[in-house]
């Protein structure tokens, strides 16, 4: 127990040890959080803000346990709210925690003042719950130790809202201020399988799992709650329960009733029960449905307290988490009984329906049961309606779904997401046939037209781009890119870009993907496989796990299952999956488990292991479904796992699988058969690999960089870059001049570059070098490369999500704005990433909701040299050594050589940077020219005011002190000459010398 009694004598209650000590380690490990805190100690203060529940002090006792540095860890009550009592007990832990640091502190200044007396290099405060302080005078004692903190001590916080700290945009502007939100806590599916598997040992099927992420939104309290609730039940029970999330779940209603809904007001509380009925929420709906007039400021209230309120846009438009809007449902009901819910939910059907929401609407009404509503709705708005089938389907009765056509083509688009071609078929065809000559009947049938090729293995070419997408996977997938490249539009260049890939051209495929995934007019499921796609070839050398992770958020956002399992096969490639055994290969038919046994195979393969089992079921099932050139690639996968293992009949598959797919016309496939060959033959290993390279030099194919040639001895650690062998020979030029700095991906095994060699410029315009080659970022779309140059612009510090999306997108809401921020972002890693991610340095970083332009130490930023050298000027100044400031305001001078990114014109996010910098460089120009002339330097003077005058010509400080230095040296002529052209140019401006 701490003393009563500090220093200054005055009384202060005890403090518990539980809440001035670190809580033990516990809990999953996530790789991603730990990347985002990681930055922590290059900014001030990291903010961790999100619901009840989400796992904010399990993340802070992970990094506090990690950080290997001294931490003072403080937990806030309500009691606390006087900044007496927050000093008191913030002493007690720091005195506890930093070696020499005196406790007693009466004010905020006698704590930053203890802190910067602490001799140690680095140190962590922790203050969790913080919202306990909110609007106290202890949360304004936070704010201002914040402020006054030493660069050495960083405080980490978490809180249930955001705090009400005055200084928080200039902290976020200012690169100070690390944020991590509620969804950054989220579990995604993928974490959710490790959390049931590697903590709670009891691993869920991949649908249960999927279903559990999307039913809770990955909310960690929830997934908790739902395995104490089905610990040791049998698997029956367990679906039974993931479905029942949030309305017969015993413990989610106690857990929402005590730590969310227990210490509302309870006229808030009202608000939550009585608006769940309308799934979507606006001010003026939820006014309408109340009778209120407040309803708008109610909600943003609601989102600040973070209170399971979610912002849909930046329009004013939220809902409720799914999980609290559940429990709320179950709440209205045991409130104002069944029938009277039935009624709310019919009023609310109705206000949905005259403000043109019908998918919201349709739920509403299915849940009052008003089916003649529902018929109603469809026959106006059935087609907007269907556009998103969801859950709501399930409530309808059977009879009625069977009769309407909207609703089968509602049926069929729901088993076409799930990966269910067969029943999609057959729900489409009875749509068309409902719909007969109807409004509806066209969109049936060509949606089962595409369907069609897919769903036997000697299809019919059917024009349009899904029968191009078909025939890729039979033969001759270059000849299929070209065929696509002529349909064009967003599903034309996706074809081409997955057909591109099939034949082994996987630079120019993935450039070509990233730019589907960016275009506003591609759909958001081609976006997904774009993305998913582009992320395989991580083989390559490309650095695609941000693709991947994204693609796998989407596809869950999107629900989209079939979607969700390619992208966890894709994930499992990237090395980004769950860790620990690989999943269980998929025996059945089809081609959701022909992708699954491929995506486990080459995972297996590029981890050093030999997974034949897997990729035979690949190749088989590719064979089963009339798909050769996915079986051929499976094929010359299966002979590399068989040559690696050492097996003796790996030669004579290597040479069928190059044979196979010589005949099919998969060129990429043929040259990692030959590959295969070199690494089960050794006497003839040079000739197979001169095949290889003659086949990717005729193709322009790209050979995988990443897989290892060496033993699979699991005891003899990781692969080195020198066990690569011929995988790590230089590639084509074709595939080389593909690449932005020239060097293809081939270089990824290579040696780091030399940091000299790389040059950021923004002064004078954009320049990026990399291993001295001039990155061309003229291949890319102008709004990324806007974002690429903002990013320098503010190098190396973090900008914020919030800033690079208003700068770029104004126009957009937040959801679109973030989309195109996440697609900007991998159109910049394909970029920059093959020509720098040697060695595993990587140049954009994400860092919580911010990105940064990375460059390692040493390496020669412009813009940051430029405001260093102004800030060492002035520091000098401020001492009086006149010699360091005569240097650093020269380096500042000579750093500007022109203005920052004239390229990008009038854009606002530059304008006031650019005449920012322009005003400094002219004021540093006269500063050094006073220093070189009081010095008696006057050809130093000169140059100095010859050199600011060429930044900005009006600076009349300038003009004059070039005379005077003239004069100084005896030239009155000159000096003369230069009075002459200081009054023209006040002409010029129509001012009188004064």
């Amino acid at each position: 127990m701490a003393d009563r009694t500090d220093r200054s004598g005055s009384a202060a209650a005890a403090v518990p040890a539980a809440r001035v000590r670190a809580p033990r380690q516990r809990g999953l490990r996530r790789e991603r959080l730990d990347a985002v805190l990681a930055t922590l100690w290059d900014h001030r203060l990291g903010l961790v803000v999100a619901p009840a529940g989400s796992g904010k002090t399990t993340l802070l006792s992970q990094f506090a346990h990690r950080a290997g540095v001294p931490v003072a860890w403080y937990r806030a009550e309500s009691g606390d709210g006087d900044a007496t009592t927050l000093l008191a007990h913030l002493g007690r832990s720091c005195a506890a925690s930093f070696e020499g640091v005196a406790n007693g502190w009466a004010t905020v200044e006698d704590a930053a003042d203890a802190l910067e007396q602490w001799r140690g290099t680095q140190g962590l405060i922790v203050v969790d719950d913080l919202h306990a302080l909110h609007g106290t005078e202890a949360e304004g004692a936070v704010e201002r130790l914040v402020e006054l903190l030493p660069p050495s001590v960083v405080v980490l916080a978490a809180s249930r809202r955001t705090p009400g700290f005055s200084n928080l945009s200039r902290l976020r502007v200012s690169g100070d201020l690390l944020e991590v939100t509620a969804d950054d806590l989220r579990f995604r599916s993928w974490e959710v399988e490790r959390l049931f598997r590697d903590v709670y040992e009891a691993s869920l099927p991949p649908e249960e799992t999927s279903t559990l992420t999307r039913r809770t939104e990955g909310w960690a309290a929830g997934l908790q709650l739902f395995h104490l609730a089905t610990r040791g039940k049998p698997a029956a029970d367990r679906r039974r329960l993931v479905a029942a999330m949030g309305t017969r779940s015993k413990l989610v209603r106690e857990y929402l009733t005590e730590n969310v809904l227990g210490d509302l007001p309870e006229e808030q509380r009202d608000f939550l029960v009585d608006t769940c009925v309308l799934g979507r929420l606006t001010g003026r709906l939820c006014d309408e449905l109340l009778g209120r007039v407040d309803s708008a400021e109610v909600l943003e209230e609601l989102e600040r307290q973070q209170l399971f309120t979610v912002a849909m846009d930046t329009e004013g438009t939220y809902r409720y988490h799914e999980v609290l809007r559940s429990h709320l449902e179950a709440m209205l009901v045991a409130s104002i009984g069944e029938v009277a819910a039935r009624q709310r939910y019919q009023l609310a059907g109705a206000l949905l329906e005259l403000a043109v929401a019908p998918v919201d609407a349709l739920r509403a009404y299915c849940r009052a049961e008003d089916w003649e509503a529902v018929a109603r709705l469809l026959g106006r708005q059935g087609e907007a309606a269907v556009t998103e089938p969801g859950a709501w389907l399930d409530s309808l009765p059977a009879a009625l779904v069977a009769e309407d056509p909207w609703l089968m083509l509602a049926s069929a688009r729901r088993a076409l997401a799930a990966g269910r071609l067969g029943a999609a078929a057959d729900a489409y065809e009875r749509a068309a046939a409902a719909f007969g000559t109807r409004r509806g009947a066209d969109a049936a049938r060509s949606e089962r037209g595409a369907l069609r090729p897919w769903l036997t293995a000697r299809p019919e070419r059917v024009p349009g781009w899904s029968g191009v997408l078909r025939s890729a996977t039979i033969r001759d997938p270059l000849v299929a890119a070209r065929e696509a490249a002529a349909i064009g539009g967003p599903h034309g260049r996706f074809v081409e870009g997955i057909a591109l890939l099939l034949g082994g051209r996987a630079v120019a495929a993935r450039q070509l993907l990233l730019q589907v995934a960016s275009d506003p007019l591609t759909g958001a499921g081609v976006g997904v496989a774009c993305l998913a796609a582009a992320a395989l070839t991580t083989i390559y050398g490309a650095d695609a796990g941000a693709e991947a992770e994204l693609a796998q958020e989407l596809a869950e956002a999107l629900n989209l299952p079939w979607a969700g399992r390619l992208c966890a096969g894709v994930l499992l490639v990237n090395g980004r999956a769950a860790g620990g055994p690989e999943p269980e290969p998929d025996e059945e038919a089809g081609w959701n488990g022909a992708l699954l046994n491929l995506h486990i195979g080459l995972a297996g393969v590029v981890a050093g292991h030999a997974p034949i089992h897997e990729l035979e079921l690949a190749r088989d099932g590719f064979e089963r479904l009339g798909a050769p050139v996915c079986a051929v690639w499976a094929a010359s996968i299966l002979a590399f796992a068989l040559a690696n293992d050492a097996r003796t009949e790996a030669m004579d598959a290597a040479e069928a699988a190059a044979a196979h797919a010589r005949a099919t016309g998969v060129w990429g496939a043929v040259a990692f058969a030959h590959l295969a060959a070199a690494r089960a033959d050794g006497e003839h290993r040079a000739q197979w690999e001169a095949r290889a390279h003659a086949v990717e030099a005729d193709w322009s194919i790209t050979l995988p960089v990443v897989l290892p040639t060496g033993g699979l001895d699991p005891s003899s650690g990781p692969v080195e870059p020198s066990e690569l062998g011929v995988l790590s020979a230089p590639l084509s030029s074709a595939v080389a001049a593909s690449s932005p700095t020239g060097a293809g991906p081939g270089a990824a095994t290579g040696p780091v570059p030399d940091v000299a060699a790389r040059v950021l410029r923004c002064f004078g315009g954009f320049r990026l070098e990399l291993g001295g080659v001039p990155v061309d970022v003229g291949s890319v779309k102008p709004r990324p490369r806007a974002a690429l140059h903002l990013l320098a612009l503010h190098a190396p510090r973090p900008v914020h999500r919030e800033v690079l999306v208003d700068s770029l997108w104004p126009e957009a809401d937040a959801a679109t704005g973030t989309r195109n921020l996440q697609v900007a972002i991998s159109s910049l890693r394909a970029l920059l990433e093959p020509g720098v991610a040697r060695g595993g340095y990587t140049l954009l970083v994400r860092e919580g909701d911010a990105y940064r332009l990375a460059l390692p130490p040493g390496a020669d930023a412009d813009v940051a040299a430029f405001e260093d050298a102004l800030s060492e000027g002035r520091v000098a100044l401020a001492r009086g050594d006149i010699d360091g400031a005569a240097a650093a305001l020269g380096e500042a001078v000579d750093r500007y050589a022109g203005d920052l990114l004239p390229e990008d014109g009038p854009a606002e996010w530059v304008v006031k940077r650019r005449e920012g910098a322009r005003g400094e460089a002219a004021d540093a120009a006269a500063r050094l020219a006073e220093i070189e002339r009081d010095r008696g330097d006057i050809r130093a003077a000169l140059a100095a005011c010859e050199a600011g005058l060429r930044v900005d010509r009006y600076r009349d400080s300038l003009w004059r002190l070039k005379a005077d230095a003239q004069r100084a040296a005896g030239n009155d002529a000159a000096a003369s000459r230069t009075e002459q052209a200081y009054q023209a140019m006040l002409d010029e401006l129509g001012i009188t010398a004064g």
